[in-house]
């Protein structure tokens, strides 16, 4: 039987300058140490939907699905989804912000949506995969698990780290993309920023995730650079 080939830990754009700092060192040790070859950003909002999913879905089926426009989506990045899950409103030069794509719920208790998106015919593979990161480009994953994070409404940052094979992926370029949804069997852990552990160990120890909840860990990631 064949062998499907793993991604490597190697850095494909050979302009970029990684910053090879001690948190640099320890988090790429961490990432080979838990067998984690990729990486996808999200915040502690995003816990709920892959309690109830089991996986990490893409955006095509996130909007396909009543549960997230009941609950909102408090985590992730907009921008190049849109352009390849709907249609460009007419006579506007560029896409409306997130806010305006998304029902929104006023002082009232009342939900409603500025604009309402128009799905493409066919979606570009930004939308109908999962935006991942290599492991030793995970600073890129970082800037999306920031988006949405609020102190104020402890909604703080997560890493998911997965293992997957060169056959899952659309893209093998600077940014891959799955080829759909990522199975909570294809993490490797759940990385998060210290002090948060026990809170998330414990909810997914709740919500049955056993083996998950024991693969939580204080991100190296997370950790601030020794001088």
């Amino acid at each position: 039987m064949l062998k499907r080939k793993r991604p490597q830990f190697v850095n494909t754009n050979l302009n970029l300058k990684l910053d090879f700092g001690h948190r640099h060192k320890e988090a790429k040790g961490q990432f080979e140490a838990d067998d984690v070859n990729m990486v996808h950003g999200s915040n502690s909002a995003s816990l709920e939907g892959l309690v109830r999913f089991r996986a990490l879905l893409p955006m095509q089926l996130i909007y396909q699905t009543g549960w997230f426009h009941k609950r909102g989506l408090g985590s992730g990045e907009r921008g190049y989804v849109f352009e390849a899950l709907f249609q460009k409103p007419t006579g506007q030069p560029w896409f409306p912000r997130r806010e305006d794509y998304e029902w929104q719920r006023n002082g009232d208790g009342r939900w409603s949506i500025s604009v309402f998106p128009v799905m493409r015919d066919s979606a570009g593979y930004i939308a109908t995969g999962v935006s991942l990161s290599y492991a030793d480009r995970y600073s890129e994953s970082i800037h999306y698990a920031e988006i949405g994070s609020s102190k104020e409404a402890d909604i703080f940052p997560i890493l998911y780290g997965v293992r997957l094979m060169e056959d899952d992926l659309i893209r093998l370029a600077e940014h891959p993309v799955s080829k759909a949804a990522i199975s909570i069997q294809d993490m490797m852990a759940i990385y998060v920023p210290d002090g948060k552990r026990e809170v998330v160990r414990a909810k997914l120890e709740d919500w049955g995730l056993t083996r998950l909840s024991r693969v939580v860990k204080v991100g190296k990631c997370f950790t601030p650079d020794r001088d």
